[in-house]
């Protein structure tokens, strides 16, 4: 009898000290473990979100923690059951004390299997990057610029572009003949050299670069020899392209000329400006 209750003590306290060991196993290696995704991630960099990962990180500890309290909990059941009336309450208490650490490995298997859960979820969408800023033709910033053409009756302007999409110029126009300029009839006058005044305004409603359209508009009058003889307004669409990498323009139009003399009908018709080159500084 001695020597079965010697032998059932063995078994206790070997038992016992087993699942105390496991115990220690499992708070060693595993109660330093960071869950947070977020330190994970950011410990990682840019990884890649695994979701099946963590599921699988989950469901592994949910197993662990059943097979190991399956495994002890049937041992220490049948030594609770056929020592339960032989010793005293304090060896009862010590024989359940193993109980209770398969109970806490379970617990630990069941929250993995919700951390897993957790885990699996979608990762939040990233943000949608935000729209690159639209290149406009006019710039960002107010620009100055220099223009003149090829075709009769060129003016050499000197304007501003603002971001805004405005343009605003003054132009001149010069003519010299040394016989003498063409007067009213077509005779050679006394006059060699002429000068033409342009103000210039223009309001691109399209303006995507390398492309500009605007809506633009002249008013052109002699300077010299005789003032204001007549005033032309030009009302009109300029087209305008920059295809290469130096800050250079191209441009032409349509325009109406509505030229108004001092003495006599006002007139109408379409010009066509020939070719606007621009440089921008």
């Amino acid at each position: 009898m001695l020597a079965k209750i010697l032998k059932g003590f063995t078994k206790t306290y070997l038992y016992s000290h087993l699942a105390k060991d496991a115990a220690r196993f499992v708070a060693k290696n595993f109660s330093d473990i960071e869950f947070d995704r977020d330190h994970w991630l950011h410990k990682a960099g840019l990884a890649p979100y695994t979701p099946a990962k963590s599921t699988f990180a989950g469901v592994s500890l949910f197993f662990v923690g059943a097979i190991a309290g399956g495994a002890l909990a049937p041992s220490v059941a049948m030594i609770g059951n056929d020592r339960r009336g032989v010793y005293k309450p304090t060896i009862g208490r010590l024989v359940m004390k193993p109980n209770r650490v398969c109970i806490v490995v379970l617990l630990a298997g069941v929250l993995g299997t919700a951390g897993g859960t957790a885990w699996a979820q979608e990762a939040p969408a990233a943000p949608a990057p935000a729209a690159a800023a639209e290149h406009r033709f006019t710039g960002d910033k107010q620009a100055y610029f220099i223009s003149g053409g090829v075709g009769d009756s060129a003016f050499w302007s000197l304007g501003t572009t603002l971001p805004q999409g405005i343009t605003l110029s003054v132009g001149l126009n010069v003519d010299y003949d040394g016989n003498g300029l063409p007067g009213p009839t077509g005779m050679p006058t006394g006059d060699k050299f002429a000068f033409t005044g342009l103000v210039y305004g223009a309001y691109y409603f399209y303006n995507k670069f390398p492309v500009g359209i605007a809506a633009e508009a002249a008013i052109i009058a002699p300077l010299s020899p005789s003032a204001f003889d007549f005033t032309i307004i030009q009302p009109g669409i300029g087209v305008f392209y920059a295809p290469f990498p130096a800050p250079i323009v191209l441009g032409s139009g349509l325009d109406l000329a509505i030229t108004i003399p001092k003495n006599g009908s006002t007139t109408v018709k379409t010009v066509t400006p020939g070719l606007r080159i621009v440089y921008v500084f």
